[in-house]
């Protein structure tokens, strides 16, 4: 489903901030940091409505364990729609993807 851009929403710190908990709750065993980025990250800029994080890993090992992680939580895995060394997740609540990108030290 394609996301046009719209008008900053207020909301969006606090859903970015939700999401981010739940990613950290699911990724709780493993060495790692969450990193909101992107435009919905950025007060007043218009901006499709997809939040999207970085989550900071020590290595590429450990990105296997994160993604099963996030499966089991309730996260489905898309793919790095074209981008690699990205996933892409849906989380059904929320509908839209939401753009993990995983980082190595």
């Amino acid at each position: 489903m394609p996301a046009g851009v719209i008008a900053y929403d207020p909301r969006w710190p606090q859903q970015s901030e939700r999401i981010r908990g739940q990613v950290n709750g699911a990724l709780a065993g493993a060495e790692h940091s969450t990193v909101r980025i992107g435009s919905t990250a950025v007060p007043g800029v218009d901006a499709k409505p997809i939040i999207d994080l970085d989550v900071v890993v020590p290595d590429r090992a450990v990105v296997p364990a994160a993604i099963g992680a996030l499966a089991a939580a309730g996260w489905h895995h898309e793919g790095d729609l074209g981008v690699p060394g990205r996933a892409a997740f849906r989380f059904l609540p929320f509908g839209r993807p939401n753009i993990m990108s995983f980082s190595y030290k």
